[in-house]
């Protein structure tokens, strides 16, 4: 068993939440991703920060194949972070965004 936290920021006014997946591993991070952002309306910038290595390749894939745009990547002490930019949820599909 692992320990890890979730840390939600999300103030549905807000055009910016906060998502901290630290301690978990894919799938369950993509699936935590998908769930959050899934409620989030079009143009929302979300923050990801996840500690699965795996998350610079299964994040941005997810992010792809669902019509979402990664504005950032990277790492920053031990932790993957990403700036994902909620599109309008149809793979391909990114005319809604700025």
């Amino acid at each position: 068993w692992s320990v890890w936290h979730l840390v939600v920021e999300q103030d549905k006014s807000s055009p910016f939440q906060r998502l901290d997946l630290s301690g978990l591993f894919c799938p369950a991070v993509v699936l935590e991703v998908r769930t959050f952002v899934d409620q989030c309306s079009p143009a929302t910038l979300v923050e990801v920060i996840s500690t699965d290595p795996l998350s610079m390749i299964d994040i941005p894939l997810f992010a792809r194949k669902s019509g979402h745009r990664i504005e950032h990547a990277g790492q920053d002490a031990g932790k993957c972070v990403f700036r994902l930019l909620v599109g309008d949820g149809a793979a391909g599909k990114t005319t809604n965004l700025p």
